[in-house]
């Protein structure tokens, strides 16, 4: 699985590429949503992993700017966020998230949602939006 994780926080940041390659996959990693698309584009990743609350931009911005594009539309989008409180459910599954979880999450369940949401897309059941908080 090659994950495309956009966070902030540089302390997640080095934990979600440690801990993917350390479960074998590819991890390639930002630090802002500036550029975040772009970049997306290019590589074409398997799933991306996404904080929801970034310095200076919202993500689900981000997610809606994937899901608008031919070429983003069906990458999976796992949220991750330390505020469940500013992301109601439904708005998160309006914007085009796949799942949302809740830090602090338990290092195995992210990278089992994370194998859960490509299998799904390979499945072609990349429309399912089950509740995964």
């Amino acid at each position: 699985m090659k994950a495309f994780v956009v966070e902030d926080n540089p302390i997640d940041l080095k934990l979600w590429r440690a801990l993917l390659q350390a479960y074998g996959h590819e991890a390639v990693t930002w630090n802002s949503a500036d550029g975040a698309l772009e970049q997306i584009r290019s590589l074409r990743p398997d799933i991306v992993l996404l904080d929801l609350n970034l310095a200076g931009a919202d993500g689900l911005d981000l997610v809606r700017a994937m899901r608008s594009g031919a070429d983003t539309s069906d990458i999976p989008v796992l949220a991750v966020t330390a505020y469940p409180q500013r992301y109601t459910d439904a708005e998160v599954v309006d914007a085009g998230c796949s799942a949302m979880l809740v830090k602090p999450v338990d290092t195995r369940q992210i990278v089992r949602e994370m194998q859960l949401l490509c299998e799904r897309k390979a499945r072609g059941r990349f429309d399912e939006h089950p509740d995964h908080r």
